[in-house]
């Protein structure tokens, strides 16, 4: 294969990338999701979460997902540049993300000092009601935390290969 050829081929490959690289992630997102349900994490996100921030963090990245599928979809077939203050959004999205996160943890550890300090346990049925309250605060505090994480990384794992294709366009 000759230098032209060569850097065709690079080129219609480089075409492919972006819509190649996002539905890989969501292919990963449904994946992911379909073995929390597998192995009961969603129990943890939509029930243990007693203040729904899991929740509402996954309904932000699936939306924020869906406008992803479009500006990739507009670059790879449409070729259309996509401006940097359309994609501002998004990277407010990503980080909002990873605070509600952060705010689900300092939630969780309220909730632990909150019953640590109520500790009045005479019986042993009194103290496993005040471990299980504390269990559960940092339940909230460890699965809202990881949530965020994970979706924000995702997601700007995602805005990044989007920003590649969209200044090589």
């Amino acid at each position: 294969m000759n230098r032209l050829g060569y850097l065709k081929n690079l080129k219609m490959s480089h075409d492919r990338g972006c819509w190649k690289w996002w539905t890989i992630f969501v292919i990963l997102a449904f994946v992911s999701i379909f073995m929390e349900l597998y192995i009961s994490i969603s129990h943890y996100l939509f029930v243990v979460d007693i203040t729904y921030l899991s929740f509402l963090i996954v309904l932000l990245f699936l939306v924020s997902n869906s406008f992803l599928a479009y500006f990739s979809y507009s670059i790879q077939y449409k070729k259309t540049k996509i401006s940097e203050t359309a994609l501002k959004p998004l990277w407010f999205t990503s980080d909002a993300m990873l605070s509600l996160g952060m705010v689900g943890t300092l939630i969780g550890f309220m909730m632990v000092l909150g019953n640590a300090l109520d500790i009045d346990a005479v019986t042993s049925d009194e103290l496993k009601k005040v471990i299980a309250e504390v269990a559960s605060g940092l339940s909230v505090a460890l699965i809202t935390t990881l949530t965020g994480l994970i979706c924000s990384i995702i997601l700007k794992i995602q805005l990044v290969l989007l920003d590649v294709d969209n200044e090589n366009l």
